[in-house]
């Protein structure tokens, strides 16, 4: 009987133009029963069905997602747009003139329209969370404890009180699971999110995004690998962050042959540097406005920045700075640059056998004396002829400014 009425069902819509709503398909088989009474005549007919089954929604639309370019995806994120935002008229039909616009013309160029929409309607520090997904791989299966410890060092999570940031972060990522801009690719036996992907047309707009802001590089060639990379430079990067010292082979596995390092306007503390330290190649290190402004005291680590040849600082908040010889070993020179705070440059730079160049520019005429004495005993002890070069030298008692000279064993020249 029931096929007798699916077949009356096909005789009755063929040559006709039709749309069928199916409300809450329970599975793939029960779909595969009934869609062959719907004859496709290419007319224009459309079927719309629902269902609480992600692999029935999945299977049901297998056959038409290559032909919209992506257009499941769009509506998916606008459907679940829709569910973040206020239940009011007004609020509705605004999405929907702005969907309206975007559908218009290419289908690629309109889905990456109507995904941006979605974007832009994240709150700030979603924004943040969501354009770091950039950073990984296509088709990359993110574990979601690595993302949240990525994220902490970040400084993307807003501390609340009674909270711990695991709990702040599962908070978020579900947030955009939700808006179906991310989405769970396996779960642990308490159905927990364990791993996590984004979308290769999300990852897209993620990547324009950043580049766009000048938030960080993405470097897309998968044969690239990080161990490969010689210089690198990171700007303006986020407040309140540090370096994750766990999870992340520095020394052996990441940036390894890492020879040329800048930080610039960045926001991190001094303790940070023990991380870098340890990278066992690097020869160049410059720090630009990078440390936060309440962090005014560095203690390298004993035996770190074992191959550093050459160190730039230039920070107005560093005050007191200890050094003995074990810490740069074979650094060559030293550049001081709006070194206001300064007192003085460690002694322990004497020890610093193969030191030929100290330069200072833009620091407290007190500082001056440091160097001379780490002239004298390098001279004394082991015969080195040490450099010490100085401009725009600034005194504390009164406004004077000395000329650019050079120090040596023999006396002070002026360099005019």
């Amino acid at each position: 009987m029931a096929s007798f009425a699916l077949i009356s069902l096909r005789k009755h819509l063929k040559e006709q133009r039709y749309l069928i709503v199916m409300d809450d398909i329970w599975s793939s088989t029960a779909w595969d029963s009934v869609q062959r009474c719907f004859p496709d005549d290419n007319n224009g007919s459309r079927i719309l069905l629902t269902s609480r089954l992600k692999e029935v929604a999945e299977y049901a639309s297998s056959d038409i997602v290559k032909k919209c370019n992506g257009l499941p995806l769009a509506i998916t994120v606008i459907a679940s747009l829709l569910s973040k935002i206020e239940a009011a008229v007004d609020k509705w039909n605004n999405v929907t003139e702005n969907v309206s616009r975007y559908v218009i013309g290419d289908s690629n160029d309109a889905c990456s329209k109507i995904l941006y929409l979605s974007y832009n309607q994240l709150p700030h520090h979603l924004k943040a969370c969501f354009l770091y997904f950039g950073v990984f791989q296509e088709d990359y299966e993110m574990p979601v404890k690595k993302l949240v410890r990525l994220w902490a060092a970040e400084g993307f999570l807003r501390t609340e009180e009674n909270r711990n940031m695991e709990e702040v972060a599962m908070e978020c990522l579900q947030d955009l699971v939700d808006r179906s801009l991310i989405f769970v690719s396996k779960q642990s036996y308490n159905e927990k999110m364990k791993t996590i992907r984004i979308h290769d047309l999300l990852r897209d707009l993620c990547l324009r995004e950043v580049r766009h802001e000048n938030l960080l590089n993405v470097i897309e060639d998968e044969k690239f690998p990080f161990y490969k990379l010689e210089e690198l430079i990171i700007k303006h990067w986020g407040y309140h962050i540090h370096i994750p010292c766990c999870d992340i082979p520095w020394a052996t596995g990441f940036l390894p042959n890492l020879k040329k390092l800048k930080f610039s306007w960045t926001n991190l503390s001094w303790s940070d540097m023990t991380v870098i330290g340890i990278l066992p190649n690097l020869e160049v290190l410059k720090l630009i406005h990078a440390i936060h402004s309440k962090d005014n005291m560095w203690e390298p680590s004993k035996e770190g920045f074992r191959q550093l040849k050459r160190l730039v600082i230039e920070d107005r908040y560093l005050e007191r700075w200890n050094v003995v010889g074990d810490n740069f070993s074979v650094l060559e020179c030293l550049e001081l640059r709006n070194c206001y705070s300064l007192q003085e440059i460690p002694s322990g730079f004497a020890d610093i056998t193969t030191l030929a160049l100290i330069k200072l520019n833009r620091c407290l005429d007190s500082v001056l004396a440091s160097p001379k004495l780490i002239q004298e005993e390098q001279y004394n002890y082991y015969g080195n002829a040490l450099l010490v070069c100085s401009e725009n030298i600034m005194a504390v008692a009164a406004d004077s400014t000395l000329g650019c000279f050079c120090i040596n064993p023999y006396g002070i020249y002026d360099m005019h």
